[in-house]
């Protein structure tokens, strides 16, 4: 996850501009009614968000409309037009709200997913779904920039308890001064295997949370296919300069100490710890000349 500050939009502004070209004056009009009731709903969402416990927010799910009848998926209808406000009103360029979903999206670092720290940004996610929380639809602040692999793991599920939930960009920032990604390097052949390893001095539930973050949206299988080209390079360039083990590890650090101060909890940062610490590749392994393995824990 990569921590990012958040936004400094009006949630009723931004409600209220997706709102107003609402295809017929009746349904603009409702929109506008319902503005005192976005706003509520934004302002527990970011206290439940502060505090960890956006599972509480249960009695926001469906409203106002109701949930849909039965087994159908449906939206009511009243759901489905604040739903549309940003399916129809802000995704799309040349809406008239785009601009906001622009600027959320450049916000992520470097244009990188701010959920995986890794994917292109390219989309918004929802973190608490707008299927299930339509009065949220819009809200900045439950709007985080992220790649499509991570929109799509994440599901529209809504956390029915307080480990149920991934991390938060805008209101995790907690999670970022604990390392807790790291990685195992097992051979020959040379393969590297990525999990969640929150520190004991980690808080509990933020330590469950990073577990069920990396476990949500499939971090394990996206940094080994994403460490595979770097060892093969990294192992070739070590061979040539005819290092002591001594002297690879050294390199191997300094290399784990540039990548953690990037980003402490990055697959790279994770990947060259683990090399530097593994006695078996810093005195033999990166002379191999097997493939590397991809493995998943």
């Amino acid at each position: 996850m990569l921590p990012l500050s958040k936004p400094q939009m009006d949630a009723a502004t931004v409600f209220n501009t997706c709102s107003s070209t609402a295809r017929r004056k009746a349904d603009q009009e409702i929109l506008k009614n319902l503005t005192p009731d976005v706003a509520d709903a934004v302002a527990q969402y970011e206290t439940a968000a502060a505090d960890q416990a956006l599972h509480s927010l249960q009695h926001l799910q469906h409203r106002p409309g109701g949930p849909p009848p039965g087994t159908s998926s449906q939206l009511s209808p009243t759901n489905k037009l604040l739903v549309n406000g940003y399916a129809s009103r802000m995704v799309p360029a040349g809406s008239i709200g785009h601009s906001y979903y622009e600027k959320l999206r450049a916000s992520a670092p470097d244009g990188r997913c701010s959920l995986c720290g890794h994917g292109t940004a390219q989309t918004l996610d929802h973190q608490l779904p707008k299927a299930i929380y339509p009065l949220l639809a819009v809200a900045p602040s439950n709007l985080a920039p992220a790649c499509r692999d991570c929109n799509t793991n994440k599901r529209d599920k809504a956390p029915l308890n307080a480990l149920q939930q991934t991390l938060n960009p805008y209101f995790d920032h907690e999670a970022q001064q604990y390392t807790w990604v790291a990685a195992r390097i097992i051979g020959p052949p040379v393969a590297v295997i990525f999990h969640a390893l929150p520190p004991p001095e980690m808080p509990p539930l933020l330590a469950s949370r990073a577990r069920y973050h990396f476990a949500e949206l499939h971090l394990a299988t996206l940094y080994a296919s994403q460490a595979a080209s770097p060892i093969r390079v990294e192992s070739r360039n070590l061979q040539k300069r005819r290092l002591t083990p001594s002297q690879v590890r050294d390199h191997l650090t300094t290399q784990a100490e540039s990548w953690t101060a990037e980003n402490r909890n990055g697959w790279q940062a994770a990947l060259y710890t683990a090399l530097a610490a593994n006695d078996w590749y810093t005195t033999e392994g990166y002379r191999s000349d097997r493939p590397f393995a991809s493995r998943q824990p």
